[in-house]
């Protein structure tokens, strides 16, 4: 970690937060105070500096490069692990794999307005979209109450 410019404690704590990814242990294994929560506000500052931020990512993709991981790989993995739970009928497994694959790929962020106004439509949907668009604020409200009122 040599041009990071990082003090002894903070090189202590990227590479105990690397090991465990807590940044509260970290700290205290890095020799920063442990009581009444210091170690957690401490620990969180840390992740928050620029500099031990661009260790820590260093480190974790040194480890990964060592390990020959990839996104792509641990996805495989993951969609392996998936497909072992739905045969073994263990759907609180596959969720939380999908979990996993949607943090992975950044799916579990909420959608942005204009993420959503992207979203390509079929041919159907755009004419649907469009009758829509053209109808009143009173005829979209009695199109609603006559589902309410057919699904009540």
């Amino acid at each position: 970690m040599t041009g990071t410019a990082l003090t002894p404690r903070q090189t202590r704590f990227v590479r105990a937060y690397c090991g465990h990814l807590n940044a509260s242990r970290a700290a205290r294994e890095a020799g920063y105070a442990a009581t009444s929560g210091a170690d957690a506000v401490t620990g969180h500052r840390l992740l928050r500096n620029a500099k031990a931020r661009r260790a820590i990512e260093a480190l974790q993709q040194a480890k990964a490069a060592e390990m020959e991981l990839s996104r792509q790989n641990v996805i495989q993995a993951i969609l392996e692990a998936i497909k072992t739970a739905q045969e073994q009928g263990a759907p609180a497994t596959m969720i939380r794999g999908w979990v996993e694959i949607a943090k992975i790929t950044g799916l579990d962020k909420p959608e942005t307005a204009e993420q959503r106004r992207n979203v390509p439509l079929s041919p159907g949907a755009e004419r649907l979209k469009a009758r829509f668009e053209a109808m009143s604020t009173e005829e979209l409200l009695e199109i609603a109450a006559r589902n309410d009122a057919a699904t009540g």
